[in-house]
């Protein structure tokens, strides 16, 4: 069997990025439990002897020179709450895959999750950014 790695990459907390203090524990926390719930959907096809859908994981937490940043350009307040309410993007994972098919089986199977919610999804692969 294939060994598995995830790639996280979070930034070390400096003092000005008091900003995610309070929440940078809540976002990790998030990373980790979606990578978790992925490895489980690798296993599940893996038991039934089929390929790994996923070739690799990165996940990672936006840095609040980032967040403030985006938030100021769509005229919002540099706020932790407007950071983690307004804005769907301080952590993120990307989910490498072989297979194209393997992407959207993927997206099925955590759609199909109970304790899942989709609240915004944008296909990049049926309608491509304009930068690539």
């Amino acid at each position: 069997m294939q060994q598995y790695k995830y790639n996280i990459q979070c930034d070390t907390l400096t003092p000005e990025q008091e900003f995610y203090q309070e929440s940078y524990v809540f976002l990790e926390g998030a990373i980790l439990e979606v990578l978790s719930r992925l490895e489980i959907i690798r296993k599940n096809k893996l038991t039934k002897g089929l390929n790994d859908p996923i070739e690799h994981c990165k996940a990672r937490i936006k840095s609040a020179e980032s967040m403030k940043e985006k938030l100021k350009r769509k005229e919002l307040a540099a706020t932790v709450i407007n950071a983690l309410t307004q804005l769907f993007d301080a952590a993120g994972i990307r989910s490498i895959c072989t297979f194209l098919d393997d992407i959207y089986w993927i997206v099925e199977m955590r759609k199909n999750q109970e304790d899942f919610e989709v609240i915004e999804e944008k296909d990049y692969i049926r309608n491509p950014k304009p930068n690539g």
